[in-house]
């Protein structure tokens, strides 16, 4: 019997990078501090680094991020 652990690390292994950069897009929104204009925002963007929103306030990104069935994850 194969250890499901096992298994799943080999898929990864073989993953293409299209699927790699695609990992977590319908799950996972990154949040970082960003410069818009002069004035520090807090950026959310897709999984594959599309940028989706910006707003004023890192809590305020975070509601929306949810509000919107993605986990936010934030990067400094």
């Amino acid at each position: 019997m194969t250890n499901k652990t096992e298994s799943d690390n080999d898929l990864l292994r073989h993953i293409s990078l299209k699927d790699f950069l695609s990992f977590g897009m319908e799950e996972v929104a990154y949040i970082r501090p960003a410069s818009m204009n002069g004035t520090m925002v807090f950026a959310i963007h897709a999984a594959d680094g599309t940028p989706l929103a910006f707003h004023a306030d890192q809590d305020s990104a975070r509601a929306l991020t949810r509000q919107n069935e993605l986990e936010p994850v934030t990067l400094q």
